[in-house]
């Protein structure tokens, strides 16, 4: 409600809400903004659909449409204890949500968690997937991440001692360190990013130990090179923990077709946040209808 809200005083356009019912316990929540050449936007676990109210007023106002569509597990979609939380699931089910909607061809855009679903979607369903931009993230074999399975392995005990408050505090304490600058992690700020989460702790548990317990049926270093249209890594110039290894970047400008990759300076692991209208650019150099002309700030430093 906040990012539509948000959405709506900055922009002048239709906003449809749906959510699609993909199996008995499994429906994921889309929101859909404007017309035009479509551009989907992948939730991360954290923020949700959230993550991207900087980026959206500003690609609406270039003719975009936006949608979000946020992963089973995630933000206002279904939290099923015994369902299929692999990334290749999800990119699946990405994909029957875009022949629900009607959609083909888009930029797929995803931070996170979400830069492995949508490379996953782009040689799952190619007829599907123009280009993908990834935020920030890499090329992930396993929905969980260490901090995941840890808390996997206390989980029962997590459901009984830790509250809200407790995850407030170490998702703020991530997000500094994760932050060029700070000043825009406020408390209000946090408390959106975990909303998805803070609503039912119990079932964000059972999904942080369904996604431990996953497997993936394939590699995606395997299939990287089954794509061919663009794939563009925005990374942040400023060193943080989550920081893409330079090994894992020279890996990808071989292993995929038409690679690019642009460091941010200013940023960090929230590019989104730090720098949305880079992030706009980056979505308008990567257009898959419209000719890509070079911009001096996105220039790519490797491109294949």
């Amino acid at each position: 409600m906040i990012l539509q809200l948000a959405l709506a005083l900055a922009v002048d356009t239709a906003t449809v809400s749906r959510r699609i019912v993909l199996a008995p316990a499994e429906s994921i929540q889309t929101t859909s903004y404007g017309a035009g050449q479509p551009v989907v936007f992948v939730a991360n676990m954290l923020g949700s659909g959230y993550t991207y109210r900087k980026v959206i007023p500003l690609i609406l106002e270039h003719g975009y449409r936006a949608i979000v569509i946020e992963p089973l597990g995630t933000g206002g979609s279904s939290f099923p204890e015994k369902a299929d939380y692999s990334l290749t699931s999800q990119a699946d089910r990405m994909g029957l949500v875009l022949d629900s909607l009607g959609v083909g061809k888009a930029l797929i855009v995803g931070q996170g968690m979400g830069s492995s679903i949508a490379l996953r979607m782009a040689y799952r369903r190619p007829e599907q997937v123009g280009a993908v931009l990834s935020i920030d993230g890499g090329v992930s074999e396993a929905a969980a991440t260490p901090g995941m399975r840890g808390a996997a392995r206390f989980a029962g005990l997590i459901k009984i001692f830790v509250g809200v408050g407790s995850i407030r505090k170490r998702v703020n304490k991530d997000m500094r360190a994760n932050a060029a600058d700070t000043s825009w992690v406020t408390p209000d700020l946090v408390n959106e990013y975990i909303s998805g989460q803070a609503r039912d702790l119990d079932a964000t548990i059972d999904v942080i130990k369904a996604m431990v317990h996953s497997k993936e049926p394939e590699s995606l270093h395997d299939h990287l090179d089954v794509f061919q249209g663009q794939v563009h890594f925005l990374i942040g110039g400023v060193p943080h923990p989550t920081s893409m290894p330079d090994t894992e970047v020279a890996m990808l400008s071989v292993r995929i077709h038409h690679f690019s990759v642009d460091s941010v300076s200013g940023a960090a692991q929230y590019i989104q946040e730090e720098n949305p209208d880079r992030v706009r650019l980056a979505i308008e150099w990567l257009d898959p209808v419209e000719p890509m002309v070079a911009h001096p700030a996105v220039e790519p430093s490797v491109v294949h």
